[in-house]
């Protein structure tokens, strides 16, 4: 993905002003970890895994796993539908072999994938994450039928059209932006959210601002206050340059203090990452 020079340029100036800037996106750590260091800095936090990790440079603040009976039913599932589905463990990518599916992920998101035969009966704890890859029209009746699979017990969203992500119930990048935020004295209402997916709509409804690519699904787009042409990534450039001219930044005080939406928090790749994004594809 790419990122118009204007946003990184402004990025870099908020960065040095004591913004803090978070990536959120559904990508493993160590595949978001370039793009976290890139838009953040050197010991930025990051929001992973859709929200079920949230890191600051090498340490783990919070940590979510989808239960092992839950994902070994989904795997189960998965066996007898023919469907592929790959696993994440300690930041470990987890796969049945080396198949096309397996090997094009890894090459897209710069991890290495590792083969474990059957991984119902390989899982040894619970997962971070798993992921269904198929047609969009496949993940569509998955996501249906994972409904009655999971019994309540997970959920299940697109993160991409082409990956149906199951995460532990009650996980999603709002969970994990209400998290940082919160242990870093930053109201909602100080928060500024961008994002173009699925698995944005909780985030951008639960920040001051939140603002939707006008591409996004059309519940991401009702979710958000704002939305804005992608054009590439320009549009979130331009939303950037108004509140800076607007002196709406200020740095992070920590006491939760304040003014309106983005002073204290950028969830920049909220909306990079997530489609038109930096990281790109894996929202």
């Amino acid at each position: 993905g790419r990122l118009p020079a204007s946003c990184e340029k402004r990025l870099g100036q908020l960065r040095r002003l004591g913004v803090a800037t978070v990536v959120a996106t559904g990508r493993m750590t160590p595949s978001a970890r370039p793009w976290v260091v890139r838009l953040g800095g050197d010991g930025a936090c990051a929001i992973t895994y859709n929200g079920a990790q949230v890191v600051a440079s090498e340490a783990v603040l919070l940590h979510r796993t989808l239960p092992l009976p839950t994902a070994r039913r989904v795997l189960v599932w998965a066996a007898c539908r023919g469907v592929y589905l790959q696993a994440y463990c300690a930041d470990r990518l987890l796969v049945e072999r080396l198949d096309e599916k397996a090997t094009g992920y890894a090459r897209e998101f710069g991890v290495q994938a590792i083969p474990v035969g059957d991984l119902a009966a390989s899982l040894a704890q619970a997962p971070t994450k798993l992921l269904a890859i198929g047609e969009p029209e496949e993940i569509c009746r998955w996501q249906t039928e994972l409904g009655s699979v999971l019994r309540g017990e997970g959920e299940v969203f697109r993160s991409a059209p082409r990956f149906l992500d199951i995460m532990a119930s009650g996980v999603n990048k709002q969970t994990g932006l209400r998290f940082l935020a919160k242990r870093l004295g930053i109201a909602p209402g100080e928060v500024l959210a961008f994002g173009d997916g699925e698995n944005d709509r909780e985030m951008l409804a639960w920040a001051g601002l939140g603002v939707a690519m006008d591409h996004a699904p059309e519940t991401v787009r009702r979710a958000a206050k704002l939305v804005v042409p992608h054009a590439g990534g320009r549009g979130v450039a331009v939303v950037l340059k108004k509140l800076w001219l607007r002196n709406e930044f200020q740095p992070v005080t920590g006491d939760g203090s304040g003014g309106g939406p983005g002073r204290n928090l950028q969830d920049v790749t909220g909306s990079e990452d997530q489609g038109t994004d930096a990281p790109g594809g894996h929202g």
